[in-house]
């Protein structure tokens, strides 16, 4: 992002999420990477985590772009961080030009990042855990995708779990659309990166179904492994 250019992002994007073991970072890396690929953009999201099931400082990278992009940059465009130490683990991947967007109240520091009280709108919806859901959909309608593509993408990664989720999920979703819209018209965000249509159609995979379906096509017939 070019601050001078009227925070015009024009070539690929790289968000950054970060947070303790248990705070949700899989969830709403989840929700983007599908929610950018159905609104015509290809990414890649790639994890930083330590071995615990809690604690610590976990981050993942999602790169939004208009070509096919395979690779981790070392490189901070918009960063959402769940807590504080969050901000302490990537502030040497910083730059002028990277936007923090979080919820001051939740975080407990004074740095100068754009404040959504995420946890505070969650809680009203019920929970805090829609905490995570607001915020990504404050990133959508800060990038200009449409609304229904956000509520078509949660549908699909909380099928089966009772259509009670879903619609509060959409409600979060909706609160923090409408938020990051805002913004964006005030501080002039703007998303330039062309979309394709047909980005949607294409598979989704993750690491282990790659390597699956790579060693199927290879003509694996047996494998043995440890099961961690």
């Amino acid at each position: 992002m070019n601050k001078r250019a009227g925070y015009n992002y024009t070539r690929d994007i790289s968000i950054v999420l970060a947070g303790e073991a248990g705070q949700g970072i899989q969830t709403i890396e989840v929700v983007l990477t599908r929610l950018f690929k159905q609104a015509g953009f290809h990414v890649f999201a790639t994890k930083e985590y330590m071995s615990r099931v809690r604690g610590g400082t976990n981050s993942t990278e999602i790169r939004v772009a208009a070509e096919p992009v395979a690779c981790f940059v070392n490189r901070i465009d918009i960063c959402i961080p769940l807590d504080a130490k969050a901000i302490t683990h990537l502030e040497k991947r910083f730059s002028d030009d990277t936007l923090i967007i979080g919820d001051v109240a939740a975080l407990g520091i004074e740095r100068k990042i754009v404040d959504v009280p995420f946890r505070e709108i969650g809680t009203k919806l019920g929970s805090a855990i829609f905490s995570n859901i607001v915020a990504a959909g404050f990133l959508s309608g800060m990038l200009g995708i449409e609304v229904e593509t956000v509520y078509k993408s949660l549908a699909c990664v909380f099928a089966g779990k009772g259509d009670d989720l879903i619609e509060k999920n959409c409600q979060a979703a909706a609160e923090g659309w409408e938020r990051g819209k805002q913004y964006a018209a005030e501080q002039k965000v703007r998303c330039s990166l062309t979309r394709d249509t047909s980005v949607a159609q294409e598979l989704i995979l993750n690491g282990h179904q790659a390597v699956g379906l790579g060693a199927l096509a290879g003509g694996c017939t047996f494998v043995s492994s440890y099961p961690m």
